[in-house]
């Protein structure tokens, strides 16, 4: 084996493995989705049932809601009963590293190998922005798969087939479903526009190809209107998430989200080689340069999507800045046979030295106390309180905290609220949730009419009304705070069917200080 070649192993082991640890981090189920990813796979597997209802929650049980992603709690389900949380975290890492590679591979063979591994270190800090286990995460791997895929149409001619068959599965896993025929209408569309080589016969498959999976998209338990939902979504989405908001939004309001720096050198970048491939080219590559335009217009407008900028603008930098080397299997005698040995010192020193800018610039990704496989320790302390003491409900609870009390608590207590806007009447947040935190008569008013027994609250919510919320319950003198830790706290209703419960746990009011977030 050459010194070339062993060198360039060593590199991609290190980027996997660089990609692995910037995509890892311990299960955070208090917050996340995932709990009830994994009580809806539960469901489906015990009972046969999709819920196309909201009945975790007791506020609006008969609310109808497509369940875009029951395919993802079933995956995570199984592969959660197979290996338990650690083998959770490791699947989400190995799919993570699947899209990797594949925008990977695209990025090489578009330029070379050291071209591709020093861009990689430009985007894979913006993978570590939702290292989070999400349904997410499969879409990136089947937006990887499509781009590599539809990028070397003798590469399509082979796979194209199988482009419905995922097209299947997409659609019942994630709502960016509709990338996958957004993707081949934009290689359609370049091969319209460029008009080379066999381009007619080209066309024609990639019609046939969008065709199959806009059939294959229809494969899903609400039909029509499941393939509709990413158009219906938001119509009554009236609670604002983190996730959705713009990079300019946060930036207005002064909140230090650390990958916009990641980002905004990524889309610079971008942005320049589209500047030299023109000045070079002269010719219009239609297809990329809109994938460009919507992979930053997407992660511009939703930081939420600053992760699937990052698989997607490798390869697009990649291809622009292949002019200035040569591509892997092509002559490279003008630029010597130690061509790739003689740069991958220099790569991997710029490399390094980038790695080490980013992390200043986002240690985020890069922090070790947030690393490891399976559940953050003392995750289920809170819950299995509750569920040991049989503490009475109703429950009201926080919008954070949904899904980590569906995963426990269902089906003996349903929940308040979870963390689903769309499974909601937007008035119930604009009218109800957010007003009773808010302020004190439109909390007894609440209070009068769900007859709440017990408060279970994530106690680091940022809101506004989340934090006045919690400093009016340690204050009043009808709820009692009986269990609190890192990150949930619960108060029962002194008069309530709880008191027991409250003379063995009460905690001291005093131990509790007053300090605002946000």
């Amino acid at each position: 084996m050459s010194a070339a070649r062993s060198a360039r192993i060593f590199i991609l082991g290190f980027l996997l493995a660089l990609a692995g640890y910037v995509t890892n981090q311990k299960i955070e189920l208090t917050t996340a989705d995932l709990g009830r990813h994994l009580k809806n796979g539960e469901i489906f597997f015990n009972e046969g049932i999709i819920p196309q209802t909201n009945f975790y929650s007791y506020t609006h049980p008969d609310h109808p809601v497509v369940n875009h992603h029951w395919g993802a709690g079933a995956i995570f389900y199984l592969v959660r009963q197979a290996a338990g949380f650690g083998g959770l975290s490791l699947f989400f890492m190995a799919a993570s590293l699947a899209a990797f590679l594949l925008v990977f591979d695209l990025a090489a063979r578009s330029s070379c190998f050291e071209a591709a591994a020093v861009l990689s270190m430009v985007t894979l800090p913006l993978l570590g922005s939702r290292s989070e286990i999400r349904p997410e995460v499969l879409s990136c791997l089947f937006i990887a798969f499509f781009l590599w895929v539809l990028w070397d149409l003798r590469n399509f001619r082979r796979w194209r087939w199988v482009l419905p068959v995922v097209q299947a599965a997409w659609v019942n896993t994630h709502i960016y479903f509709f990338f996958g025929p957004c993707l081949i209408g934009l290689f359609l569309l370049d091969r319209l526009v460029g008009r080379q080589g066999n381009w007619r016969q080209d066309v024609k498959h990639l019609g046939q190809a969008i065709f199959l999976c806009a059939a294959a998209a229809m494969i899903n338990p609400a039909g029509p209107r499941g393939v509709l939902y990413p158009l219906l979504i938001f119509r009554s989405y009236e609670y604002r998430l983190f996730e959705n908001q713009s990079v300019s939004f946060l930036e207005r309001l002064n909140i230090n989200y650390s990958p916009i720096a990641n980002f905004k050198i990524a889309l610079g970048i971008l942005a320049v080689s589209w500047v030299i491939w023109f000045v070079k080219t002269k010719r219009l590559a239609a297809g990329r340069i809109i994938l460009s335009l919507a992979a930053g217009l997407l992660a511009w407008t939703a930081v939420r999507n600053l992760a699937l900028f990052g698989h997607l603008s490798l390869p697009l930098m990649a291809a622009n800045f292949g002019l200035f080397f040569p591509r892997a299997g092509q002559d490279k005698s003008r630029w010597g046979e130690s061509w790739r040995f003689n740069r991958l010192a220099p790569a991997c020193f710029l490399a390094g030295i980038f790695l080490l800018t980013m992390s200043r610039f986002n240690p985020e990704p890069f922090r070790f106390a947030k690393k490891g496989l399976g559940l953050q320790p003392g995750t289920q302390n809170a819950a299995g309180f509750f569920v040991r003491e049989n503490i009475q409900g109703p429950v009201f609870n926080n919008y954070d905290i949904g899904g980590y009390l569906i995963y426990y608590l269902y089906p003996g207590r349903r929940v308040f609220v979870d963390n689903r806007p769309e499974a909601y009447p937007g008035s119930f947040f604009k009218d109800v949730y957010v007003p009773m935190q808010e302020h004190d008569e439109a909390w007894n008013q609440a209070d009068a009419r769900y007859n709440f027994n017990a408060i279970f609250f994530y106690r680091h919510d940022l809101t506004p009304w989340g934090q006045n919320f919690l400093i009016q319950r340690i204050r009043d003198p009808r709820w009692a705070p009986v269990f609190v830790d890192e990150e949930r706290i619960v108060f029962l209703r002194r008069n309530g069917p709880n008191r027991k419960t409250i003379e063995q746990f009460e905690l001291p009011r005093e131990m509790f200080s007053i300090k605002r977030q946000g």
